[in-house]
């Protein structure tokens, strides 16, 4: 690992705040940390959340300054400078802008190996792919949590086949398991009938989720026996409270606002709806799939890599509203003992693939494999 003086693996995000990516980055940090692996992680903004559970596992955090809004090419020798002094085994980036930080401070820091990893289906827009491009010799190697985004990327030249790997995100299924006990309270805390259809929404209130999607096919349904539960918030709340109040579905609709507690709502669902129209690899299919719970979703980006199609739940056409309203219907259809075995079967898939245990132990065998060859790792068959 290290000579007990310096960090094994030094972490660098864009940011520390409230998302799917920084969460796993920091859930990475403090298993390897708890793994004996002293870890350094590093973030271009200042961070926006409470860094307790970082600190308790002993990790050290830093921050570089960088403006939340405009560029800061600045941040790149802030970023050799700390890689200088902290003299790394490896160094480990997440989204892009950290992603080109790293690998534009790596000829100024000593050329440590570096593993950098995209979080999305798509980095932006012309400007941030051209420069990936012109930078992706400057890396050990390229990852990404979704298998079609790799495949994507290798193929508009973003990454190097011979330097890319698959490393899906990971969850901890120890916290996401269904509860009985769960479902019984939650159900009675939100006025649903024990025998009632209990449909639930969890994301960002925001334009890619495509909520008014599943507000319409919802509508369209039209099953009062039926709920619809949507956790999470965002700038569209008010249009969709607006469109919510204007349907014929009005009376089944609960808007539930931000909750820490999404085990707790997923255990006391009878399925899981997802209707983006694009999604790198969706955590909230993920922790379903732990919660033993069928998903609908949208057939966009990694989703198929989670939802198996008629085992562990559906998959929609993006762009056919009926489709969506057949997949729900037909999932409403089944009976409870069908969706119980579509819940174990998504529960087996998520414990196969994306454990999160299983995902920090792949990182600590690419980190060796690194500090063994620090010029590169060659994985033809990552794709």
């Amino acid at each position: 690992m290290g000579d007990g003086r310096h960090p094994d693996v030094l972490l660098v995000i864009t940011d520390l705040a409230v998302g799917g990516a920084e969460h796993q980055v920091i859930d990475l940090s403090i298993r390897l940390a708890r793994r004996g692996w002293r870890v350094h992680l590093v973030s271009l903004q200042p961070p926006a959340m409470p860094l307790g559970a970082l600190n308790e596992a002993g990790v050290s955090v830093e921050h570089l300054g960088m403006r939340v809004h405009g560029r800061d090419p600045r941040v790149v020798l802030r970023l050799a400078r700390t890689i200088r002094r902290c003299r790394p085994s490896v160094v480990h980036s997440h989204m892009v802008h950290a992603n080109l930080a790293a690998r534009g401070a790596r000829p100024l820091s000593g050329m440590r190996p570096l593993v950098s990893s995209s979080h999305s289906i798509s980095e932006g827009g012309r400007w941030r792919r051209l420069a990936l491009r012109a930078t992706r010799g400057l890396d050990s190697l390229s990852t990404c949590v979704s298998q079609m985004a790799l495949r994507a990327y290798v193929r508009d030249g973003v990454v190097s086949r011979r330097r890319a790997a698959w490393v899906p995100n990971g969850v901890d299924l120890e916290r996401f398991h269904r509860s009985d006990k769960a479902r019984s309270k939650v159900r009675t805390a939100l006025g649903v009938d024990k025998e009632a259809f209990l449909w639930l929404a969890v994301g960002r209130l925001t334009e890619l989720k495509r909520h008014d999607r599943l507000l319409d096919a919802f509508a369209e349904l039209d099953d009062r026996s039926a709920m619809l539960a949507l956790a999470g918030d965002g700038e569209l709340r008010a249009d969709l409270l607006t469109q919510a109040q204007a349907s014929a579905a009005r009376d089944q609709v609960m808007f539930l606002g931000r909750r820490d507690d999404p085990e707790a709502l997923m255990s006391a669902a009878d399925a899981l709806a997802l209707c983006s129209q694009e999604e790198a690899l969706p955590m909230v299919l993920i922790e379903a799939a732990g919660c033993e719970l069928p998903s609908v979703a949208t057939d966009v980006g990694g989703c198929r890599e989670v939802v198996d199609d008629a085992v562990t739940g559906a998959l929609a056409d993006p762009d056919s509203s009926s489709s969506l309203v057949d997949a729900m219907r037909a999932m409403m259809s089944r009976s409870s003992g069908e969706r119980a075995a579509m819940g174990k079967a998504a529960r087996a898939l998520a414990a196969e693939r994306f454990d999160m245990d299983r995902i920090v132990g792949r990182w600590e065998s690419i980190y060796r494999s690194l500090g063994a060859h620090p010029t590169g790792i060659d994985l033809p068959d990552a794709l």
